[in-house]
């Protein structure tokens, strides 16, 4: 994962780093095999962003998720 760009977009987008990290210790723990589990991330990670992607790309990144797993080129989608 390119965590310098990942950071590069959360001080672009001033995104509260404290919520991303509360966000990444709930995902620690979550079965990311369970598609309802993917589904509530990705909502929860657009409400810190402040951004609504809509269901077509909610379900091509579910897709690519279960495709290549979690990989940088998911940053595409923001």
């Amino acid at each position: 994962m390119d965590f310098g760009r990942i950071f590069t977009l959360l001080g672009d987008e001033n995104i509260d780093k404290k919520e991303i990290f509360r966000l990444v210790d709930i995902i620690k723990t979550m079965d990311l095999e369970d598609e309802e589990n993917v589904r509530n991330i990705i909502k929860q990670v657009c409400v810190i962003a402040k951004k609504d992607i809509g269901i077509e790309a909610e379900n091509a990144i579910i897709d690519k998720i279960k495709k290549e797993g979690i990989t940088s080129s998911l940053l595409d989608f923001l």
